[in-house]
């Protein structure tokens, strides 16, 4: 084999990315739900700041402070499961009318 023509080079080359290319992308499907995690706690974290409050665990505390809710245009409060799956089309024709 010589190392030194064009094509080992080339094919070489394609390994590395490929291998590359096959350990970020593991790198980056398992450590997608801690980041997801952490955007959460980093979205409450910023939340409690906004009103002056600060904790070392700012998940239990936006428990025990914050109350989510969907208050829609016309004063329909919207709680529950039902908030995360269709608030924003209820906001946007509630907005319409």
């Amino acid at each position: 084999m010589n190392v030194n023509s064009n094509s080992y080079t080339y094919g070489f080359a394609i390994a590395l990315v490929v291998a590359v290319a096959a350990a970020l992308s593991i790198a980056a499907t398992s450590l997608k739900p801690m980041q997801d995690a952490n955007v959460a706690l980093e979205k409450k974290s910023d939340i409690l700041s906004s009103i002056g409050l600060t904790s070392e665990d700012p998940a239990s505390l936006y428990a025990d402070v914050i109350k989510e809710q969907l208050v829609l245009v016309n004063g329909q409060v919207v709680e529950g499961d039902q908030s995360r799956c269709c608030g924003h089309g209820q906001v946007r024709r509630a907005s319409r009318n």
